[in-house]
């Protein structure tokens, strides 16, 4: 069962470590193995979370690897359509600094508000990754100008996904990575942990009204 515990944490490696395989596959100019190697690693994306909570060893070490796993193969999706499909990126240039501009806005304001980076696991942050994925996926497998509607589905779901992130970071103190899946998650929280004296901690700890240790605990593996 140990062993099993490393399993989350070694899947957020992989996909960390698969960068490398596949920039050699963007530079050699296959696109149709590097659409292959994308999709396996979003399989890992799913699994490394699920896992975790399925095996319960979520760990603040996990959540952080996990995040910083994903922002590695953000960045290099964009580096790689820039060297199969240089015209099409060119040609949407504002809309990449602007997608680009607002995912990495909100770690900059939790690095002023809180201190620290904090990657918020919320509902918002999936959808933007998923559309991502299928923007990336659609021009790799040949639409070397991308779907415009698809382009503007991926900006609409970064700026949803600032806007929540940001309201998030900007009224709590205490938010951690895994609390808040999203603003109204958060908000129905704080309201039913203020409606009674004291309130549920359970909600007073998601609503960030009160610290929890346990979350800042680093096991030996999990997310």
């Amino acid at each position: 069962m140990s062993a099993l515990r490393n399993v989350p944490n070694i899947l957020s490696w992989s996909r960390m470590l698969s960068v490398i395989p596949l920039h050699a596959l963007a530079v050699l100019g296959q696109p149709r193995w590097l659409v292959a190697g994308l999709l396996a690693a979003g399989i890992t994306d799913i699994l490394d979370g699920m896992l975790a909570r399925r095996l319960a060893c979520v760990s603040s070490f996990g959540s952080k690897l996990d995040s910083a796993a994903d922002n590695v193969l953000g960045l290099a999706m964009v580096v790689w359509l820039f060297i199969l499909c240089p015209a099409g990126m060119v040609e949407n240039l504002p809309m990449v600094i602007y997608v680009l501009a607002a995912s990495a806005f909100p770690l900059v304001l939790a690095g002023l508000r809180h201190g620290r980076i904090i990657a918020l696991h919320t509902y918002s942050a999936r959808f933007a990754a998923l559309c991502a994925y299928g923007l990336a996926f659609q021009v790799l497998a040949g639409d070397l100008t991308g779907n415009r509607a698809v382009i503007l589905l991926l900006a609409f779901a970064v700026t949803l996904k600032c806007l929540d992130e940001c309201l998030i970071l900007l009224l709590t103190d205490g938010v951690t990575a895994d609390q808040q899946p999203s603003i109204f998650t958060w908000w129905n929280h704080r309201r039913r942990a203020t409606s009674l004296p004291g309130g549920n901690s359970d909600d007073r700890r998601v609503a960030g009204l009160i610290a929890d240790p346990e979350h800042d605990r680093i096991i030996s593996s999990g997310q």
